[in-house]
């Protein structure tokens, strides 16, 4: 198995919306999440706040998000990175219409 990194791209949604749609898509996420905790698949991941620096060698910057922008973030164990796109395919914001990123990590010395 393999790990693998998920970046949940979407709009962003203030998380403790107490209305019944907000609710409901939470619970939808929550139940995705711990099915994938069962199965020994998700080894980490949460969603990101809405502040944001960006780092460069001229400095530090406060990074405005975009309208569509990384919201959160996953890790994943799997045999692929097909088998990885295919969990992240069943997750509630692409059922939605956002988007993910999945890219494999690495072993520290770079080998694949």
């Amino acid at each position: 198995m393999a790990q693998y990194l998920v970046l949940l791209e979407g709009l962003s949604a203030p998380l403790d919306e107490p209305d019944p749609e907000s609710v409901a898509y939470r619970e939808k996420w929550l139940a995705w999440v711990a099915g994938l905790a069962r199965e020994g698949k998700l080894t980490g991941g949460g969603p990101l706040g809405p502040e944001a620096k960006g780092v460069s060698r001229d400095g530090l910057a406060d990074r405005p998000l975009g309208t569509v922008d990384v919201y959160g973030y996953l890790v994943l164990e799997a045999a692929s990175l097909d088998e990885a796109a295919g969990i992240v395919a069943e997750a509630p914001n692409v059922a939605l219409g956002g988007t993910a990123v999945v890219r494999p990590v690495l072993p520290v010395g770079g080998g694949q």
